[in-house]
């Protein structure tokens, strides 16, 4: 496993850099090389190098902070993005991205001409058996919804113009170095208010020590308001839906959703270690002194269970003294790679690179076998396919079959062979349930007084915690 950490703060002072130097550059200059934009550390840097030495035309790594972010720069800086499912839906009403042409791919992977002959769109592409269920689950869900609401045709599908990247989870890890062992009450939560109940010291008169803060030994939360949102919502509607209700919520109606969290913690009493970066985060659940416990997305706290590439600490746990908590009804996000509407006028040169950056960011080996000689395969020292180049650095749930099956495989897959004492909690960790109904994850796109109601409500109440 690559470490991911020294690339996150790298990645904070360039990728920043790289958004701040004068824009006036980019829809001229930039436009003759490639601009692929992604959150901070969401890709290996392995694969960034690779990546760089494809093709002919020069390529330039971008990093944003939030979805918004690309909402406000893809039509006229970015070339590829990968945004958010919500903020692929947004960009899809906007008409700003590219319908992606699947019958490119072929040129890229001459091991299996037979299996890219069958795919010619977005809908046969879902029906080969490239993706896992739960992405097909989530991507079948995306459609529903596009379809109703007459922003893609009825023989179209989200493939036609976004290709999955990865998914992730909503959760709740523990950890536990005083023999107290795993809480039975969380460990099978119908929903988080069945978490609360147990670490709220409003809620629970009998709370457990490992929630009580002391010298650092807090609850940590990342800090973004639309997946605390969510989390809210779905106490709140019982697991029935992340979203606000129609129309324009107020600030008090956000209020009163995050309290659902807030009111569960006594004020002022600092029981929450809430970070805008989640390297950090992660990085102090992992420390044995550092936070007890941490609300966050299933590839973080994999990322912790392992020691957060510190050899020391990676030796402390196991299934016996880490545990997660995963509600049925929980949120589920899927980032994915989409191509700027633009690429119609860039030369046959660059849209051929451009095909080609996509495919070795998500494609890459998608039809080999799923061990270790198939999507596994190592070559100098490092795995040959982008995907799991990818994979082993960032630690998130693969939208990909094949990659998705090795990792979890109990003979040689990645989590065996690689963490043999542990295997069956990461195994746990990474594993996201293909048994969900679209209120449960699908994030709506919001309106801009939407959005700037819900961060007011949600900068007032995290501050009472």
């Amino acid at each position: 496993m690559k470490n991911r950490g020294s690339f996150k703060f790298t990645s904070l002072i360039l990728g920043m850099g790289c958004i701040t130097v004068p824009l006036i550059l980019s829809s001229c200059s930039a436009r003759k090389g490639i601009n692929f934009a992604n959150f901070e550390s969401y890709m290996s840097p392995e694969l960034i190098e690779k990546l760089r030495n494809t093709g002919t035309n020069p390529v330039s790594f971008l990093y944003y902070p939030t979805n918004e972010d690309i909402e406000m720069k893809f039509k006229n800086y970015y070339d590829l993005a990968i945004p958010s499912s919500y903020e692929v839906i947004t960009l899809l009403e906007k008409g700003e991205l590219a319908k992606i042409d699947w019958t490119q791919f072929a040129q890229f992977d001459e091991r299996h001409p037979d299996e890219w002959s069958d795919i010619k769109d977005g809908t046969s592409a879902l029906e080969s058996g490239m993706f896992s269920s739960t992405a097909e689950v989530t991507i079948y869900q995306i459609d529903s919804y596009l379809k109703n609401r007459h922003i893609i045709k009825d023989d179209e599908s989200l493939l036609d113009y976004a290709i999955p990247y990865f998914l992730q989870d909503w959760m709740f890890a523990y950890k536990d170095f005083e023999n107290k062992g795993e809480i039975p009450n969380l460990k099978n939560p119908e929903n988080w208010d069945d978490i609360l109940k147990e670490i709220s010291p409003v809620q629970n008169k009998n709370l457990d020590p490992r929630f009580k803060p002391k010298a650092g030994r807090r609850i940590g939360m990342v800090d973004d308001s639309r997946s605390v949102y969510d989390m809210c919502r779905l106490i709140q509607t019982n697991g029935q839906d992340v979203n606000p209700p129609d129309g324009i919520n107020t600030i008090s109606d956000y209020k009163k959703t995050y309290q659902e969290l807030t009111s569960k913690f006594t004020e002022n009493d600092n029981y929450f270690y809430i970070n805008s970066d989640s390297y950090q985060i992660l990085y102090a659940l992992a420390d044995p002194y550092g936070l007890s416990s941490s609300i966050a997305y299933n590839g973080d706290a994999l990322y912790a269970a392992t020691g957060a590439n510190v050899p020391e600490w990676e030796q402390k746990y196991n299934q016996n003294n880490f545990f997660v908590s995963k509600p049925k009804q929980t949120l589920v996000a899927m980032d994915m790679v989409v191509l700027n509407k633009n690429i119609k006028k860039a030369s046959e040169s660059k849209k051929k690179d451009m095909y080609h950056l996509l495919y070795k960011t998500v494609l890459d080996g998608c039809f080999e076998e799923n061990n270790s000689d198939g999507i596994g395969k190592e070559e100098n020292g490092s795995y040959a396919y982008g995907p799991m180049i990818n994979f082993d650095y960032t630690f998130y749930t693969s939208p990909l079959y094949n990659l998705d099956s090795y990792i979890l495989d109990d003979g040689d897959g990645y989590f065996k062979t690689n963490f043999p004492d542990k295997y069956k909690l990461l195994s746990k960790i990474y594993t996201i349930s293909d048994d969900m109904d679209e209120k449960n994850f699908l994030e709506k796109p919001l309106s801009n007084l939407n959005k700037s109601n819900m961060y007011h409500a949600y900068i007032e109440e995290k501050g009472k915690i």
